[in-house]
């Protein structure tokens, strides 16, 4: 029997993301619904974050933020005055510890990170040592993708600024 491919997503500081939902059930829903065996690995330095992340609960402010009513409906069901994500979506995500300016215990390689509004709140230096520690786990090829006002542009060479669904992503070069 063939094994199917496999998508790994890191999904960093899910505390501090407020698109967390939206790329959970964006995600779940274009990618789950194909051949794809697809798992989710969402990581924060801070333990009691990680605990609330694992329930998938979400108010209504956070659900609704950019998160289309279809995807609502199929993606998630109220639970008193919070939404909690499906079950099969909650399946395909595991929580680990990770602070990004220490060693990674991270196993890679990843096809996809998101590492969205956090490399803004550090020096350039520690921008390119964490951008290091990406490109060792990240698939030659495979995607960074990083919030709005944040860039590996001057930064490390190594990526590759591109759009995917209209959305600003970096790709590791292939090795040479």
């Amino acid at each position: 029997m063939i094994s199917k491919p496999r998508i790994h997503l890191v999904l960093s500081e899910p505390s501090r993301n407020s698109a967390a939902p939206e790329v959970e059930a964006k995600s779940g829903h274009s990618l789950a619904e194909t051949t794809l065996r697809i798992d989710f690995l969402a990581t924060d330095s801070n333990i009691e974050v990680l605990e609330q992340a694992k329930k998938g609960l979400y108010n209504a402010l956070e659900i609704r933020r950019g998160l289309p009513q279809d995807y609502v409906n199929k993606f998630f069901s109220p639970q008193g005055n919070l939404w909690q994500i499906s079950p099969d979506i909650r399946g395909m995500i595991s929580f680990q510890p990770l602070n990004l300016i220490h060693t990674w215990s991270l196993v890679g390689p990843f096809d996809l990170i998101f590492l969205r509004n956090v490399l803004i709140y550090f020096s350039i230096d520690t921008k390119k040592e964490i951008l290091a520690k990406v490109r060792k786990i990240l698939q030659p090829g495979g995607y960074l993708f990083l919030g709005a006002a944040e860039s590996t542009l001057g930064i490390d060479p190594n990526f590759e600024r591109g759009i995917f669904l209209r959305t600003s992503c970096y790709k590791l070069s292939s090795p040479k």
